[in-house]
């Protein structure tokens, strides 16, 4: 009877802890941007963008138009919420948002836009036949001025995700300006620098034929999940690159992870 009484005390000790506490863990969020934002923070850049994109595809998946409605409000609910927000929180906060939605014979997408100066976003659903049918997902997030909100974003896409049972890639990427023309030996030096405040080794290096003005490094970390293999099947998740603008007369830097897959 003194054991039994001694286990009811307990219990209730830790659900008095948790009910005091509890708000406090369970609001603990991932911080990934800002973290990251602070291990490339380097005296001489100043940065301009950060960009966030989950893609992912669910094959032999094909939505009805009640399907995207569904999905336009679950997104534009769990993306309402800012980083001030608990976990907890069910209210909807207005946003300025704009949906479209455009039918075609095989194809039906939704898109959802948010234009804000702090952190704006854009989700596209899109459900089309290939040689069966496959349902496309993709949430993008920019911003530069609250990189809180940003890491909340990315948080709320991982759950619109986990939501909707589709696995993404991730892609992140820093975008900044040096003034003037920076050397190689520059370039080799800040490279090696980044490499080594994100733990990562070199896999490989990149120069542009024509011009020898954009190149880029690449690296290895294994505090990043994503990856990719390169050609000669090494894991990849960390680019570096660097190029010269002549007419504004700055150089560029992207350090993405895994890839930078646009123009420079």
């Amino acid at each position: 009877m003194k054991i039994s009484n001694r286990v009811i005390i307990l219990v209730t000790l830790i659900l008095s802890v948790s009910y005091i506490f509890g708000i406090d863990y369970y609001d603990k969020k991932e911080s990934k941007v800002k973290s990251l934002y602070q291990k490339v923070t380097l005296p001489e850049v100043t940065y301009t963008d950060v960009y966030i994109a989950f893609n992912g595809i669910k094959t032999g998946e094909k939505l009805n138009e009640r399907d995207l409605a569904v999905k336009q409000s679950q997104s534009i609910y769990m993306l309402s919420h800012d980083h001030e927000c608990s976990k907890l929180c069910a209210q909807l906060h207005p946003q300025d948002t704009s949906t479209e939605f455009v039918q075609e014979d095989e194809r039906l997408s939704l898109q959802i836009n948010r234009a804000s100066e702090i952190a704006r976003y854009t989700v596209s659903v899109k459900s089309q036949k290939d040689i069966g049918y496959n349902t496309y997902y993709k949430i993008e997030m920019q911003g530069i001025q609250d990189l809180n909100e940003l890491d909340s974003l990315r948080g709320y896409a991982q759950n619109l995700f986990n939501k909707w049972k589709v696995r993404p890639k991730e892609t992140l990427y820093f975008k900044g300006t040096i003034m003037g023309k920076i050397d190689p030996y520059q370039k080799k030096n800040h490279a090696a620098g980044l490499l080594g405040k994100l733990k990562a080794r070199q896999t490989g290096y990149y120069e542009d034929d024509s011009s020898h003005e954009t190149v880029a490094y690449y690296g290895y970390t294994k505090t990043i999940k994503d990856y990719i293999l390169d050609e000669n099947g090494e894991k990849t998740n960390v680019q570096i690159s660097f190029s010269y603008h002549e007419a504004e007369d700055y150089t560029q830097m992207i350090i993405a992870f895994p890839f930078y897959n646009e123009p420079f």
